[in-house]
């Protein structure tokens, strides 16, 4: 029997790359969640053509999951979405909340549909929250896992009192590395809340890696002059793919957290978060949230040490055919991660403005 996985964000880039290593593996029924089933159709297409010695386990019909859209910034997309899976599904084994998007401050406006969050907010932290939520009950059946995508960027936050409201109401404030900072806090709640009931819950850092996560970004027509210059060099460098992993190579470390027997790194406690090569090493898990409010000190950072230690972390990988800086591992979060009071407040208020219960729901018993 197989289990069921449900990857976000699957019609490209990293998501289009975990579906498809997932569905080849042979033990998955796959749900490619796209904004729409074209997309969808078109992801299935892809990796079938790209694996043309897995027909057996790339049964489009049978095998991906198709005709069920998830528009992760519509939150009527997202209910539907859920309902039909828990319709045509009685468990879930795997959900990877991976689908995100970066937008210029300028287009990073207030949603008109409540709750009227801001896109970046929508799409990389309350759609995940909302769509997991809706599937916590399949999930308990299953005892599945859920791994919630995140970047290294989140790793420069940290918050002070009103900064969730501030979070949910200002998308000049709620910017893209808070909104990983926030998935991060929302695997480890989920942890904390249905890990008695047997699900598990991570987060997962893929590194730098070539997607079109910025396809919506047209350049910066605001802020300073430093600020500015940082984004259109980080833009130059994911549009173009220099030096920057493909994701082939970046969905390793999602898989990993993934698939890893969750007994395999019992020494690592109950929250944890994976990273790989030079991600997972003290260069880049040292407490880095005390330059939130540093800007003078963010640019030479950036520009002179995380830049060129992501390029050398995939060179490395590149140079020695993945024999040099490969392992996926648990390491340290983010400190601000661990903040527990400021995770269950987070978790209370995503309930409030989505209109759920608080409180987990369990299966109901036959």
């Amino acid at each position: 029997m197989r289990h069921l996985a449900i990857v976000t964000g699957a019609s490209s880039g990293l998501g289009l790359e975990i579906a498809a290593q997932l569905a080849t593996k042979g033990e998955y029924i796959v749900v490619l969640a796209c904004r729409s089933t074209e997309k969808a159709r078109a992801a299935a297409e892809t990796i079938i053509a790209a694996h043309p010695n897995d027909q057996k386990n790339l049964s489009h019909e049978k095998y991906m999951v198709t005709d069920i859209p998830c528009d992760l910034e519509n939150f009527d997309s997202i209910r539907a979405f859920a309902a039909a899976v828990c319709v045509r599904f009685a468990r879930v084994d795997l959900l990877v909340n991976n689908a995100g998007v970066v937008l210029r401050p300028e287009e990073n406006i207030r949603k008109e549909s409540p709750p009227p969050v801001s896109h970046m907010v929508a799409v990389n932290y309350l759609g995940p929250y909302l769509l997991t939520r809706l599937l916590e009950t399949r999930l308990i059946e299953a005892k599945g896992r859920v791994v919630n995508v995140t970047s290294s960027g989140a790793r420069w936050y940290n918050f002070a009192g009103g900064d969730i409201d501030r979070f949910f109401q200002d998308p000049s404030f709620a910017t893209e590395g808070l909104t990983k900072l926030m998935v991060i806090l929302h695997a480890f709640e989920l942890q904390r809340r249905l890990g008695c009931h047997g699900v598990t819950a991570v987060a997962a850092d893929p590194g730098y890696v070539h997607t079109n996560i910025s396809r919506h970004y047209r350049g910066v027509v605001s802020g300073s002059f430093w600020r500015r210059l940082i984004l259109r060099i980080q833009l130059l460098l994911w549009n173009s793919g220099l030096f920057i992993s493909p994701p082939q190579d970046g969905a390793t470390s999602i898989l990993h957290a993934a698939t890893v027997p969750w007994n395999a790194d019992h020494d690592k406690g109950a929250l944890r978060y994976y990273a790989r090569g030079l991600f997972a090493t003290r260069w880049m898990t040292w407490d880095q949230s005390r330059l939130a409010h540093q800007p003078i000190l963010q640019v030479p950072l950036i520009l002179g040490f995380f830049f060129p230690l992501g390029i050398i972390d995939w060179l490395l990988r590149l140079l020695s055919g993945g024999k040099l800086n490969s392992q996926t591992r648990a390491v340290a979060p983010p400190s601000a991660a661990l903040d527990e009071r400021t995770a269950q407040e987070l978790w209370v208020k995503s309930a409030q403005l989505l209109g759920l219960p608080v409180d987990v729901q369990l299966p109901k018993e036959e």
